[in-house]
């Protein structure tokens, strides 16, 4: 009889720490379940803010386009700052055409760039948006690629800011 419960309690031992060793084991498989999901879940989230973003960069050049075919004037304003910021020795380049916006930039605007000022040189290159304004202090680049670049990566840099932080 001693034997028979010495048995049975070393035996209920054993079952018990095996019980619990794949109990445990059945644990860690769902918190590496758990993790796998939420990590997953992120890189979903991620990928679809960096969608977002690319769909709303695209809107804006698009808006872009719209606002430069609504109002012949919107080049002339955009550059109207920069003559009036820099009165002397200003050269400006503007492109046939321009690819982000997919717009033919007019003769015409040129020549009314060319009025905002008399001292301000308007030359028209075949480049593609090559919008650039040279300053006595240096080249300032214009283009709407750049632009939306400048745009894009601060965007960007601002997003991984907020992910940093919370």
């Amino acid at each position: 009889r001693e034997g028979y419960e010495e048995g049975y309690t070393n035996g209920f031992s054993e079952g018990a720490e095996e019980a619990k060793k794949a109990a445990e084991e059945g644990l860690r498989e769902i918190e590496n379940l758990i993790e796998g999901i939420r990590k997953e879940r992120m890189e979903a989230i991620e990928r679809q803010e960096k969608d977002l973003v690319a769909i709303a960069f695209e809107i804006a050049k698009k808006i872009m386009r719209q606002q430069i075919l609504i109002d012949e004037n919107a080049i002339p304003k955009m550059l109207e700052q920069v003559i009036m910021e820099n009165e002397s020795g200003l050269r400006i380049y503007l492109p046939e055409y321009s690819k982000t916006l997919d717009l033919a930039i007019d003769k015409s605007i040129a020549q009314r760039i060319r009025n905002l000022s008399e001292n301000v040189k308007v030359v028209v290159t075949e480049n593609d948006d090559f919008l650039m304004a040279e300053t006595e202090n240096g080249m300032v680049d214009m283009s709407m690629s750049v632009q939306l670049s400048q745009l894009q990566e601060a965007v960007e840099e601002a997003f991984l800011e907020t992910k940093l932080n919370d």
